[in-house]
Protein backbone atom coordinates (compact mmCIF):
# COMPACT_ATOMS: atom_id res chain seq x y z
CA UNK A 1 0.00 0.00 0.00
CA UNK A 2 1.41 3.33 -0.86
CA UNK A 3 0.52 6.99 0.81
CA UNK A 4 0.58 8.87 -2.76
CA UNK A 5 1.46 8.61 -6.34
CA UNK A 6 5.17 9.23 -5.04
CA UNK A 7 5.04 4.97 -4.53
CA UNK A 8 6.37 5.54 -1.26
CA UNK A 9 5.04 2.67 1.28
CA UNK A 10 3.11 3.62 4.16
CA UNK A 11 4.46 3.85 7.59
CA UNK A 12 4.14 0.87 9.91
CA UNK A 13 2.20 2.74 12.16
CA UNK A 14 -1.18 3.54 9.72
CA UNK A 15 0.03 7.09 8.82
CA UNK A 16 0.66 8.26 12.58
CA UNK A 17 3.78 10.53 13.15
CA UNK A 18 6.94 8.55 13.41
CA UNK A 19 8.03 10.43 16.77
CA UNK A 20 5.97 8.66 20.14
CA UNK A 21 3.82 10.74 22.06
CA UNK A 22 5.73 11.29 25.08
CA UNK A 23 8.56 13.14 22.50
CA UNK A 24 8.45 16.68 21.52
CA UNK A 25 9.03 17.77 17.51
CA UNK A 26 12.19 18.92 17.15
CA UNK A 27 11.43 22.11 15.32
CA UNK A 28 8.91 23.15 18.69
CA UNK A 29 6.14 22.83 16.72
CA UNK A 30 3.37 20.81 17.79
CA UNK A 31 -0.15 21.06 19.96
CA UNK A 32 2.13 20.57 22.93
CA UNK A 33 4.29 23.41 22.30
CA UNK A 34 5.14 25.23 25.29
CA UNK A 35 5.96 29.20 25.03
CA UNK A 36 9.71 29.97 25.77
CA UNK A 37 11.05 30.57 29.70
CA UNK A 38 12.54 34.20 28.44
CA UNK A 39 9.62 35.57 28.47
CA UNK A 40 9.17 35.76 31.70
CA UNK A 41 11.82 37.74 32.24
CA UNK A 42 10.90 41.07 30.77
CA UNK A 43 7.43 41.08 32.65
CA UNK A 44 8.87 42.73 36.29
CA UNK A 45 11.10 45.03 33.92
CA UNK A 46 7.77 46.37 32.40
CA UNK A 47 6.50 47.08 35.66
CA UNK A 48 9.97 48.64 37.36
CA UNK A 49 10.32 51.36 35.01
CA UNK A 50 7.23 53.29 34.99
CA UNK A 51 7.40 53.33 38.63
CA UNK A 52 10.88 53.94 38.62
CA UNK A 53 10.29 56.83 36.16
CA UNK A 54 7.36 58.06 38.19
CA UNK A 55 9.31 58.46 41.28
CA UNK A 56 12.35 59.79 39.83
CA UNK A 57 10.13 62.81 38.23
CA UNK A 58 8.53 63.21 42.00
CA UNK A 59 11.80 63.86 43.33
CA UNK A 60 13.24 66.04 40.52
CA UNK A 61 9.84 68.09 41.11
CA UNK A 62 10.14 68.02 44.72
CA UNK A 63 13.97 69.00 44.98
CA UNK A 64 12.91 72.17 42.61
CA UNK A 65 12.73 76.09 44.51
CA UNK A 66 9.75 78.12 42.93
CA UNK A 67 9.10 80.36 45.47
CA UNK A 68 11.03 79.08 48.46
CA UNK A 69 14.27 77.05 48.89
CA UNK A 70 12.91 74.45 52.01
CA UNK A 71 14.17 71.77 51.01
CA UNK A 72 12.06 68.41 51.15
CA UNK A 73 12.16 66.27 54.46
CA UNK A 74 12.46 62.87 54.76
CA UNK A 75 13.57 60.09 52.29
CA UNK A 76 12.53 61.91 48.95
CA UNK A 77 15.86 62.19 47.50
CA UNK A 78 17.23 58.82 47.88
CA UNK A 79 14.36 57.28 47.45
CA UNK A 80 14.43 58.98 43.77
CA UNK A 81 18.38 58.10 43.40
CA UNK A 82 17.37 54.63 44.42
CA UNK A 83 14.96 53.94 42.31
CA UNK A 84 16.75 55.13 39.46
CA UNK A 85 19.10 52.51 40.29
CA UNK A 86 16.88 50.01 40.31
CA UNK A 87 15.97 51.11 36.82
CA UNK A 88 19.22 50.31 35.57
CA UNK A 89 19.84 47.37 37.61
CA UNK A 90 16.87 46.06 36.16
CA UNK A 91 17.56 46.57 32.76
CA UNK A 92 21.23 45.13 33.46
CA UNK A 93 19.38 41.87 34.89
CA UNK A 94 17.35 41.37 31.67
CA UNK A 95 20.10 41.62 29.05
CA UNK A 96 22.28 38.89 31.52
CA UNK A 97 18.93 37.04 31.96
CA UNK A 98 18.42 36.88 28.16
CA UNK A 99 22.07 36.14 27.41
CA UNK A 100 23.01 33.73 30.14
CA UNK A 101 19.85 30.54 30.10
CA UNK A 102 21.73 29.00 33.43
CA UNK A 103 20.78 32.33 35.34
CA UNK A 104 17.58 33.02 34.23
CA UNK A 105 15.82 31.75 37.47
CA UNK A 106 18.09 34.04 39.85
CA UNK A 107 17.70 36.79 37.58
CA UNK A 108 13.81 35.98 37.74
CA UNK A 109 13.83 36.34 41.12
CA UNK A 110 15.72 39.22 41.41
CA UNK A 111 13.94 41.30 38.83
CA UNK A 112 10.97 40.61 40.68
CA UNK A 113 12.64 41.93 44.11
CA UNK A 114 13.59 44.94 42.10
CA UNK A 115 10.31 45.02 41.22
CA UNK A 116 8.70 44.70 44.67
CA UNK A 117 11.25 47.29 46.06
CA UNK A 118 10.57 49.50 43.27
CA UNK A 119 6.24 49.37 44.43
CA UNK A 120 7.33 50.25 47.82
CA UNK A 121 9.40 53.21 46.83
CA UNK A 122 6.95 54.59 44.62
CA UNK A 123 3.90 54.52 47.76
CA UNK A 124 6.11 55.77 49.89
CA UNK A 125 6.38 58.65 46.92
CA UNK A 126 3.07 58.57 46.71
CA UNK A 127 1.96 59.32 50.39
CA UNK A 128 4.82 61.86 51.00
CA UNK A 129 3.28 64.23 48.03
CA UNK A 130 -0.04 63.46 48.81
CA UNK A 131 1.27 64.92 52.50
CA UNK A 132 2.78 67.89 51.07
CA UNK A 133 1.53 69.71 48.50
Amino acid sequence: MTLDSTRLPAPLSGGAPDNPAGNRPADGTGPRREPPRWWTLPIPLLLTLPVAAWCVLITAIANLCFDYCDPPGGLVTPVGVTELFLAVAAIVLLIVGLAVRIWRRALRLALWIACTLSCLGAIYQLTWSSSHP
